[in-house]
């Protein structure tokens, strides 16, 4: 269904008031499905690090990696994956792979953020401010997306149409830009495939649909990382302020009110994961789990080392990377840890699942993949 964004309405500045300056797009980009294919429905949405969920089969023991492979100096954005190949950027470029770890094409593209998977193709930003839109067979470019600062999130729904944002603070399509929608920089993003939620250094959190500017919150610090989608609510992390703590926020999705604020001993270090609790990275070296109702703290699990990258939640399983190099399985129920497995070197990507498998980026350029025999 062609969903028109010719009156979306955009806070220029966002100086911390609700009411909107009216802005509008010039032209109206074309529809993208807003629904995961079959196929994705059973092994990983595209948008699934925005729910903070990943589908998957936990492992019932430890696990040994199945293969790894040097594609760069370091692998620093979020792995993902379409079902049939997991895709990472390293170096400015694209690997493909296969399950079985064969390099299916290889393209250099400046790439500055993670592959997308769409179902028309996979969007990639790139340093240039640029959105590369590449065939998920071949690698091959096929359209490219015209932008001047860079790109600070993935491609995510917004009534019907990809949208991202830069840096400025400018929604982008494929076919227009917009007046900023809020004062840069700004964080990444989430979307519930009609609202669009990000922050910024300022700590407001603006939700954006296809009518405009639907609200606008303000939070005690700097927006981090990307808000979770949970049903009607938003988790959001903040960072330190003025000698305060950081912590997350839950909002709820339809008026951008609180529902509750929890400080923790520092601020968060990642993105959290949502399973039976939010779990979210400590800047101090543990694992907090918050009750996703009211905030309290159900557990802290502290590690060995800092815990570098936004966790994978699959059942009751959590699957935390730390600067060490090791992979943590902890248990949803109490914190416990189950099983460590060592990679070598620190984990600096966001980690894909797909079926029994899960792969990982690390600081010294090598994509591993792990799972049971």
């Amino acid at each position: 269904m062609l969903i028109r964004l010719l009156f979306l309405t955009l806070v220029a500045g966002c100086g911390g008031a609700r009411g909107p300056v009216a802005r509008q797009l010039k032209t109206t980009p074309p529809p993208v499905s807003a629904e995961p294919s079959a196929d994705q429905d059973t092994q990983t949405p595209p948008w699934h690090n925005r729910t903070g969920q990943w589908a998957g089969v936990p492992f019932s023991g430890r696990p040994m990696v199945f293969w790894s492979k040097k594609i760069g100096s370091s692998v620093p954005h979020p792995i993902t994956t379409n079902g049939d190949l997991f895709f990472a950027v390293s170096s400015g470029a694209i690997h493909a792979f296969d399950m079985g770890g064969a390099l299916q094409w290889r393209t250099e593209a400046n790439a500055d953020g993670p592959v997308f998977v769409a179902e028309e193709g996979l969007y990639v930003p790139t340093a240039f401010g640029v959105m590369q839109l590449l065939s998920p067979q071949t690698g091959a470019i096929m359209a490219s997306y015209g932008g001047q600062s860079p790109i600070q999130t993935v491609p995510l729904l917004l009534g019907g149409t990809l949208a991202w944002v830069n840096d400025d603070g400018v929604v982008i399509t494929p076919t227009a830009q917009a007046s900023p929608a809020l004062s840069g920089p700004v964080s990444d993003a989430a979307s519930d495939g009609q609202r669009l939620i990000v922050g910024n250094a300022l700590g407001q959190v603006v939700a954006l649909s296809h009518g405009g500017v639907h609200w606008t919150a303000q939070l005690p610090g700097p927006i981090l990382f990307h808000p979770i989608i949970d049903g009607d609510r938003v988790y959001v992390c903040f960072g330190l302020k003025d000698g305060q703590p950081g912590g997350v926020a839950s909002i709820y999705l339809g008026d951008g009110g609180l529902i509750w604020l929890t400080r923790l001993r520092g601020q968060p270090g990642a993105a959290p994961a949502l399973g039976e609790h939010l779990v979210v990275p400590g800047e101090d070296a543990e694992l907090i789990a918050l009750d996703r109702n009211h905030g309290g703290i159900r557990w802290r699990s502290p590690g060995p080392d800092v815990f570098t990258v936004q966790p994978a939640v699959v059942g009751d399983a959590v699957y935390a990377g730390d600067a060490a190099g090791r992979v943590h399985r902890i248990d949803m129920a109490d914190g416990g840890t189950v099983w460590s497995l060592e990679l070598g070197s620190k984990i600096t990507a966001v980690p894909a699942v797909n079926g029994g498998l899960i792969a990982y980026g690390t600081a010294d350029g090598r994509l591993i993949v792990v799972g049971k025999e």
